[in-house]
């Protein structure tokens, strides 16, 4: 891609992704890619950016690549049990709530917990794009939500 200014792609890329990193020389692409891949997969998934400069795809070295299984983060992360403390207290002294559920539910595999909680205190759930098979499209709980919102 020819330009006539210099490279601030970085810039682009960090508004959509959860790291970014430019190699400079070949044999940084194993360490760069176990990087890569933990990031992408600790915490909320999500997708990393790496730049490789032309130069750099000209080169050629003989580097150790360890095993796939080696490099993965493993793992679940789980909730600080404070957090969950003030939620509940927010959630007790709230008149009208919503739960919003996210893709963090299916990546945390909290899918159940989130229909379990909304059915006991009946709550409506709405979800996020991310989080749209983390809860039943059928259920009766998000057309509570109507009664929430009228006057």
């Amino acid at each position: 891609m020819e330009r006539f200014t210099a490279n601030d792609f970085p810039k682009v890329a960090e508004a959509v992704s959860k790291r970014h990193w430019v190699a400079q020389r070949v044999d940084e692409l194993p360490f760069i890619m176990q990087r890569l891949f933990s990031a992408m997969k600790t915490g909320r998934p999500g997708p990393v950016h790496l730049e490789i400069p032309m130069d750099v795809q000209a080169e050629s070295v003989d580097v150790e690549i360890h095993a796939l299984a080696e490099r993965l983060p493993v793992g679940v992360a789980y909730p600080d049990p404070a957090a969950i403390a003030a939620a509940v207290e927010v959630l007790s002294a709230s008149e009208r709530p919503v739960i919003v559920v996210g893709g963090g539910a299916i990546t945390g595999e909290a899918s159940g917990e989130s229909l379990r909680l909304a059915e006991k205190y009946r709550i409506p759930i709405v979800t996020t794009w991310n989080g749209k098979s983390a809860f039943p499209e059928d259920h009766d709980l998000p057309h509570l939500l109507e009664k929430i919102i009228s006057p």
